[in-house]
């Protein structure tokens, strides 16, 4: 199968799948010269089973971008917080990620005020302009 995406990328999705989405775990992974792939072979070998191009396929279909730290679309803000992610997933038009822009971090379990406060809070500043 020809990977359409850039193959450091298809690994990375592979290998953040394999650590449960867990910023921190893949960012101690990670070590020096080492490639995503390398990484996941590793993992691999230690059961993780995935098909990584099949599931990159599923990314580029959904529209989805991948956009590592070192790439010009990443957000500066976001290489200057502590723990600063190595890669973000994007929907969507990502010229947005240069404008001001304010994040709801949330829970899985969301109460049903915590959801109707969090929508609240969203319109509000959609409604002043804020992405």
């Amino acid at each position: 199968m020809v990977l359409t995406g850039d193959k450091e990328k298809v690994f990375y999705n592979a290998v953040w799948s394999a650590v449960g989405c867990n910023h921190r775990e893949i960012s101690k992974l990670k070590s020096g010269s080492e490639t995503w792939e390398e990484i996941f072979k590793r993992l691999n070998s230690n059961a993780v089973k995935s098909e990584p191009e099949k599931e990159w396929e599923k990314i580029e279909k959904s529209g989805i971008k991948l956009i590592f730290s070192g790439e010009p679309d990443f957000p500066e803000f976001l290489r200057e917080i502590y723990w600063s992610p190595l890669a973000i997933y994007v929907k969507g038009e990502v010229d947005f990620l240069k404008n001001p822009s304010v994040a709801i971090v949330g829970t899985r379990k969301a109460t049903e005020d915590g959801i109707e406060i969090a929508r609240q809070f969203g319109r509000g500043l959609a409604e002043a302009g804020v992405t």
